[in-house]
């Protein structure tokens, strides 16, 4: 897919144009050759990959950029001047993702590499799994009756940071964590994004974990079990503000709504 038009907006340093290496936000939209958004990209943390000026008299100094972003490169260019900064996609290469999104784990005790604001040192998570189920039955003919919840443990993936030795331990010895929350993110009313998606776990013990490798970077795969869970989504206004909340729980120990 190649990425064109609209462009994408930087946050840059006290004012300063960011140099090769320096990393800083942004974000934007995608669009195909048509002109139709097709999703968004952000970053927290994204780095320059080549940065060069080509400067006019009378014209100001013109920004090129090339972006390095997951699974492709974006090629745009702006006026410098100012802390903020508008840039024009002018090209790019990559695997369309759909829009943004990002999952963040936060574990009591254990400090991930998360350079968002919100989000400070929290685990950085590529996917997630969990769920639960009923062992009542409905009989032919006659009622039903409820069993009990069966509840399996919260699964994550993600690359290997300097939370994987703490996760490590932490199953190895069975130190309990008391609260351990999931946060997925979206695009909102501005370039921070709103929190639509959140887990809340309660007494939770890291129930397994692996570790392998065999692309560029090793990944991780941690399971955690819980005593307590508490479900929230938010909707989403068309201004891209939070609307209505519902909220949902269990605790387990008490086999009973939270």
């Amino acid at each position: 897919m190649r990425l064109l038009g609209r462009g994408w907006h930087v946050d840059a340093k006290d004012g300063k144009l960011p140099t090769k290496g320096e990393r800083y936000a942004v974000y934007g939209e995608l669009v195909d050759g048509k002109g139709d958004t097709v999703g968004e990209f952000f970053s927290q943390n994204v780095g320059v990959d080549s940065p060069f000026h080509i400067t006019g008299e009378g014209t100001g100094a013109f920004e090129i950029h090339t972006l390095s972003l997951p699974g492709g490169t974006i090629v745009g260019v702006g006026v410098g001047g100012g802390r903020e900064r508008n840039y024009a996609i002018v090209g790019g290469t990559g695997k369309y993702t759909g829009a943004r999104g990002s999952y963040l784990a936060r574990q009591d005790g254990i400090k991930g590499e998360s350079q968002d604001s919100k989000h400070k040192d929290e685990i950085e998570i590529e996917s997630f799994s969990w769920g639960v189920t009923q062992s009542g039955t409905l009989a032919f003919g006659g009622g039903g009756g409820a069993g009990k919840a069966q509840f399996q443990d919260f699964h994550f993936t993600n690359k290997v940071s300097k939370a994987s030795p703490q996760l490590f331990i932490k199953c190895v010895t069975g130190e309990h964590i008391k609260v351990g929350t999931l946060s997925v993110r979206k695009a909102g009313e501005d370039r921070a994004g709103i929190d639509f998606y959140k887990i809340t776990l309660s007494d939770v013990l890291v129930s397994s974990y692996q570790s392998g490798g065999g692309g560029d970077i090793p990944a991780d795969q941690f399971s955690l079990n819980f005593a307590k869970i508490e479900y929230s989504f938010a909707t989403q206004k068309p201004d891209g503000t939070i609307g209505e909340t519902i909220n949902a729980g269990f605790d387990l120990k008490q086999n009973k709504k939270a």
